[in-house]
């Protein structure tokens, strides 16, 4: 028989935890996050919340199996330059319109590309011979806000290419073609070129889903 005594708020364990939170001491923590924000840079303006990087460092997030072609990690951005290629992840599927579960893209092929050299005997091509590539980690999307992740990738793509290296960007659904090109519009920034088996030029209500992504690239809509 179900109790008739009045749930409490004081009695529940958030609110316990909340309020010992204060009880572990945070200096080590702050330390890590005000480094995080120096290696991966500032966010977008629109983020509120000012200790999230705008690339991911030791944060929370969606990837977490080695780099894509096992090239050398990229710790500090302010480093990056004279390099010829940058692998970034952006784990997004907040766009998706049907079936979720892309935001692992970026984990899923930096995990199955261990597998591979990097070379091709047919084309007689092998990357790591040609190209100095560097693994930058994953752009701090915001997954409950597709347009703060959309500002977040803007500024973190418009960075790579702004150093003179070439982005190569790990879905992520769809949607991210949106802010990609409009990272690369820029006429001081190079140009981008998105690989997809769909047209992806219908009309959906929110603007901004997985089958409107050139849509929105042709038709830009105003946020308010």
């Amino acid at each position: 028989m179900a109790s008739k005594d009045p749930i409490r708020r004081e009695d529940l364990r958030g609110t316990w935890a909340m309020e010992h939170a204060d009880d572990i001491p945070p200096a080590r923590r702050k330390e890590l996050t005000q480094l995080a924000l120096e290696h991966g840079l500032e966010s977008a303006e629109s983020i509120r919340d000012r200790e999230i990087p705008l690339f991911n460092r030791g944060q929370w997030g969606f990837s977490n199996s080695g780099t894509f072609l096992r090239v050398p990690f990229l710790h500090d951005m302010r480093e990056l330059g004279g390099q010829d290629v940058a692998f970034v992840g952006v784990p997004l599927d907040t766009g998706t319109t049907f079936r979720s579960g892309t935001r692992w893209g970026p984990e899923a092929m930096r995990r199955i590309s261990s597998l591979s050299g990097g070379s091709n005997l047919v084309l007689g091509v092998d990357l790591v011979e040609s190209l100095t590539m560097v693994d930058v980690g994953d752009v701090s999307v915001i997954p409950a806000n597709i347009e703060k992740s959309f500002d977040q990738i803007d500024k973190a793509i418009g960075y790579i290419i702004e150093r003179g290296v070439f982005p190569v960007v790990l879905g992520g659904e769809h949607s991210l073609t949106a802010p990609l090109v409009a990272a690369a519009a820029t006429p001081s920034r190079r140009g981008n070129t998105a690989a997809s088996n769909a047209a992806s030029v219908g009309r959906m209500a929110t603007g901004s889903g997985s089958g409107a992504r050139f849509s929105r690239v042709f038709n830009p809509i105003p946020v308010r």
